[in-house]
């Protein structure tokens, strides 16, 4: 069954509660505000226009490309997995806002697009990357500049899973601050740093293959 939650507000006064959604259907958020921590498996996610106040695990399982218009805003912990055979866009017209940690994991057979073609995404938390399967994780592949920032004294690193399959792609991406950033790739991974991207910080970057073009590395 699919699940729709538009034009409103979802809200637990006694802030025990949580939902939890266990689906091979479609879930669309849109235009809503959320304030009970979710934990969501579903065939097909599409997230549009509104904003999660707690912990949020979103888990796509299923075939079928999932297009995410954007205009979020993650005010607690994110979790992103994509378990399944097509892709999941998040930021496809409108900026995204992650203001905490987000994590982000591809396990399945596609890929996982953030910052797709919007302007101003902003990562006010720390970015942890998983990749075992699939086509790996893009950040600001599309046309627009800047895509997106990651916040002073914030880094991005490779979660306890590794990133040993697909491709890690940073286009477009702006590091805010001079924190270090260490990424470490493995497997049949390739690590491509694309136009448009600044990096700030001091590198330490390990991968079997690298590909840098148009970069900006102070």
């Amino acid at each position: 069954n699919d699940n729709y939650f538009y034009n409103g507000s979802l809200i637990d006064a006694s802030n025990n509660s949580q939902l939890n959604i266990n689906s091979s259907g479609r879930l669309f958020c849109s235009n809503v505000e959320i304030s009970i921590p979710m934990d969501v498996i579903c065939g097909n996610l599409y997230l549009n226009g509104s904003t999660y106040n707690k912990a949020c695990t979103f888990n796509k399982t299923g075939p079928g490309n999932d297009f995410g218009n954007g205009g979020n805003i993650f005010n607690d912990y994110l979790t992103l997995i994509n378990s399944g055979s097509g892709y999941l866009v998040l930021g496809g017209n409108q900026a995204d806002i992650y203001n905490q940690d987000i994590s982000v994991s591809n396990s399945g057979t596609n890929l996982i697009h953030l910052a797709y073609n919007s302007t101003g995404n902003l990562f006010n938390g720390n970015i942890i990357l998983s990749s075992t399967n699939g086509q790996g994780i893009r950040f600001g592949q599309g046309t627009a500049l800047n895509d997106a920032s990651l916040a002073a004294n914030k880094t991005i690193f490779i979660g306890a899973d590794g990133f040993s399959a697909g491709n890690l792609e940073i286009q477009n991406f702006l590091q805010s601050s001079q924190q270090p950033l260490a990424v470490s790739l493995s497997g049949t991974a390739y690590l491509y740093l694309e136009n448009g991207t600044v990096f700030n910080g001091r590198l330490n970057l390990e991968a079997p293959q690298i590909f840098c073009s148009g970069v900006q590395f102070n």
